[in-house]
């Protein structure tokens, strides 16, 4: 759940609403693999099934069964600070981050084979030295 649950970071969780897991809102889930996630619910399916995702995935997860989600997360704790992850600044940096994914996840793309053409074009530049050094 980077970038707002980060490492070091403990959270809290409890029970489910009454009226069942609400989309947007961060759950843990038993995923079919058998591990635990906690990740934001994205959409409930007509045949039952959820389909959680982290915030920083660039897709969601398979679909689980809506009982494999067991609890919901209700605060992140940071250094001794509970944070309310849907309120105040919190809440309004996420909806942010959520908004402009798309661009996030194709600028790191991007930026990420740039990187590589770079590395790329200087390894040929050093072999190309290499060849020529006498």
């Amino acid at each position: 759940m980077l970038p707002f649950i980060r490492g070091g970071d403990t959270v809290e969780l409890s029970k489910i609403a009454p009226q069942g897991p609400q989309i947007g809102r961060i759950y843990l889930a038993r995923m079919d693999c058998g591990r635990y996630a906690i990740h934001r619910l994205v959409c409930i399916k007509q045949d039952g099934m959820a389909v959680l995702q982290g915030d920083n995935n660039p897709a969601p997860d398979p679909p689980v069964p809506i009982s494999n989600v067991v609890a919901e997360l209700t605060y992140v704790i940071r250094n001794g600070r509970k944070i309310n992850p849907y309120r105040g600044m919190y809440w309004l940096l996420t909806r942010a981050w959520l908004t402009t994914k798309p661009l996030s996840l194709r600028f790191i793309g991007i930026r990420k084979k740039t990187l590589r053409l770079v590395r790329h074009i200087l390894q040929c530049i050093g072999a190309f030295s290499g060849v020529h050094k006498s």
